[in-house]
């Protein structure tokens, strides 16, 4: 049965809060370990007992590498950690990550295009709140303090290390 396009937005939305939690639990945990990636991706969801890959929501997401080198053997768009949080969230996340050189090019060049993808991940908080103001992000506070999920693993205390000064949105 087809849902609605409402319904799946909000949907994608709540996703997409799910995703980004999971990223910040699976890097936390693993302290950036230069495991060389490893293991088969499941195509059925993983243990999760997921869906097939098909039904996966296909979501994208930007993010710089901080200026550290990667582990060799180690593709940091799609490697076991990545699989995990796919699996778990049941999507498929395509990950574009410029170099630490490349960041700020890279990310004034996306807020330009228009064409955000559904993560941003950055260190640029001035012209991120800035760009924030003007549109171009949602505010998540409404999915946090409507899941559980979320707040088990993102503290308040966390949630307002990502609050804009000016107009108090996350």
């Amino acid at each position: 049965m087809k849902k609605g396009g409402c319904e799946r937005a909000m949907k994608r939305k709540f996703v997409l809060a799910v995703v980004a939690a999971l990223c910040v639990a699976v890097v936390g945990c693993t302290g950036g370990a230069s495991n060389k990636g490893g293991g088969e991706r499941q195509e059925n969801g993983g243990a999760s007992g997921g869906t097939a890959q098909d039904s996966r929501i296909k979501l994208t997401m930007f993010m710089g590498d901080s200026g550290l080198p990667h582990p060799a053997g180690v593709d940091p768009s799609d490697n076991k950690f990545i699989r995990i949080v796919e699996d778990l969230a049941n999507v498929d996340l395509e990950i574009e990550i410029p170099s630490f050189a490349d960041f700020q090019t890279r990310y004034d060049l996306m807020i330009a295009s228009g064409k955000l993808p559904d993560i941003v991940h950055t260190w640029l908080l001035d012209e991120t709140y800035k760009h924030a103001r003007e549109g171009a992000f949602i505010d998540l506070k409404s999915y946090y303090d409507n899941s559980p999920q979320l707040q088990k693993y993102i503290t308040p205390e966390m949630m307002e290390l990502a609050k804009d000064p000016v107009t108090g949105n996350y």
